[in-house]
């Protein structure tokens, strides 16, 4: 009823991206044919997408998120420590799909 009323969308919870060209898509692209990597996983009648870039510098991953949130995602940024590594920038977006 609430959905009828327009008060409630069950879409909500999906993000829609914005893939029409620009430079901050061409941007993502080129991250990802470089140091990114995308992945999925399915979950019953869904999937979930994920874009991820370690990267040690911080003004590459602080540029990336602000690309991913143009498109309509909403990124993660976090510094992954590790003694046997040196410290690492991680920028993470999760997007679902049902069909």
């Amino acid at each position: 009823m609430r959905w009828c009323k327009g008060l409630h969308n069950p879409l909500n919870r999906m993000n829609s991206v914005r893939l029409e060209p620009s430079l901050k898509l061409a941007y993502v692209i080129g991250v990802m044919f470089g140091d990114g990597s995308v992945s999925f996983r399915k979950s019953g009648r869904s999937y979930k997408y994920r874009i991820r870039l370690k990267v040690v510098d911080r003004e590459f991953a602080e540029e990336f998120k602000r690309c991913l949130e143009a498109l309509g995602l909403k990124p993660s940024l976090r510094l992954e420590r590790d003694r046997s590594r040196c410290d690492r920038w991680c920028v993470e977006a999760n997007s679902n799909m049902s069909f």
